[in-house]
C-alpha cells in the first residue's frame, strides 16, 4: 500500500512540476522574455498584436461559430436519439444498438476525418454510389468556408459521446420511476420531457463543455476537412508554428494564454449553469 502511494505521489509530482514549468514558460515568453532571440525585457506587445491581428480575430470567430453550431446540434440530436432509445428500452436488442452507437468513439479523429473526406470528396464513395439514382455533388461539403464537412465529422464523433454519458441515467431512471409514471398516467413523451430529460441534463451539460473545449484545440478534422481561409484557431496556430520563425514564438504563447482564458471563462459559465440546474433538480425531487 505504501509503495503504491509513493508511486502515486511521485507521478503526481512529476506531472505537476512539468505542467507548472510549461505554464511559467508560456507566460514569460508571451510577455516578451525570449533569450534565444535576445529579448530579455517584459512587454505586452504580443497581446496587443493578438487583438489587432485580423487573421487571429477571424480564426477565433470562425472557431467560436463552428463550436457553437456543433455543440448545439450535438445536444439536439442526442436528446432525439435518447428519446428513441427510451421508447425501445425494453426490447432485448436495445443493448446491441447502444453498443453500435458507441463505435465512432473508438475511431481516432484523424481516421474519422479521412473517412468523411473519402465519402464526400469529388467522385467519392457517396457520389459514385448514388449517381445512378440522383444527380448530386457532395464535394461542397469538404474544404468549404462554411465548415460543413467539419460539422458532419464532429457530429459523427461527439453525438455518441453525449449518448454514452446520458444513457446510464436514462436506464436507471426508467427502472426506478417507471411505476410512478404509470401511477400518474404519464405517457412516454411526458415522462421523458418531465423526468428523464431534466435528470439527464447535467450529464449532457458536462458533455457539452468537454466537446466545445476539445474543439478549440482539436487539429486533425479542421486540417483535413477545412479551408485555407477562414481557418480554425488550431490550424492557424499550427501553420505559424511550423514556419519555424522563433520571433513568432512569443506571439504563439500569448495566443495560447488568451485561448486558455477563454476556456476558463466558458468553463465557469458552464459550471454555473450546471450548478443551478443540479440545484433545481435536487429541489424538484
Amino acid at each position: 500500500m505504501r509503495v503504491r502511494f509513493g508511486v502515486l505521489i511521485l507521478t503526481v509530482s512529476f506531472v505537476t512540476i512539468f505542467f507548472l514549468y510549461a505554464f511559467y514558460y508560456s507566460i514569460t515568453q508571451s510577455l516578451g522574455l525570449n533569450p534565444i532571440i535576445g529579448e530579455v525585457s517584459f512587454t505586452l506587445k504580443e497581446y496587443q498584436k493578438i487583438f489587432t491581428d485580423p487573421l487571429f480575430s477571424r480564426a477565433l470567430i470562425y472557431t467560436l461559430k463552428l463550436s457553437t453550431i456543433i455543440g448545439t446540434l450535438a445536444l439536439m440530436f442526442s436528446i432525439i436519439i435518447l428519446f428513441a432509445l427510451f421508447i425501445f428500452i425494453e426490447h432485448p436488442w436495445m443493448q446491441n444498438i447502444f453498443h453500435t452507437l458507441r463505435l465512432p468513439i473508438y475511431i481516432p479523429y484523424i481516421i474519422s476525418s479521412y473517412m468523411i473526406f473519402m465519402l464526400l470528396m469529388d467522385n467519392g464513395f457517396l457520389q459514385k454510389s448514388l449517381s445512378p439514382l440522383i444527380n448530386i455533388n457532395f464535394s461542397g461539403f469538404i474544404n468549404d468556408s462554411e465548415g460543413k464537412g467539419i460539422i458532419l465529422a464532429y457530429l459523427w464523433k461527439v453525438v455518441p459521446f453525449f449518448i454514452m454519458m446520458a444513457f446510464p441515467v436514462l436506464k436507471r431512471v426508467h427502472g426506478h420511476w417507471n411505476e410512478l409514471a404509470h401511477l400518474f398516467q404519464m405517457n412516454k413523451i411526458s415522462f421523458f420531457s418531465r423526468i428523464i430529460l431534466p435528470l439527464s441534463m447535467p450529464s449532457l451539460l458536462i458533455s457539452l463543455f468537454i466537446v466545445v473545449s476539445y474543439i478549440f484545440s482539436s487539429f486533425e478534422i479542421p486540417y483535413v476537412l477545412g479551408t485555407i481561409n477562414p481557418q480554425m484557431i488550431s490550424v492557424y496556430t499550427y501553420n505559424i508554428f511550423t514556419q519555424g520563425d522563433l520571433t513568432e514564438r512569443p506571439y504563439l504563447m500569448a495566443m495560447t494564454i488568451v485561448l486558455t482564458l477563454i476556456s476558463i471563462v466558458f468553463g465557469s459559465i458552464m459550471y454555473y449553469i450546471y450548478h443551478k440546474w443540479e440545484k433545481n433538480i435536487k429541489g424538484w425531487y
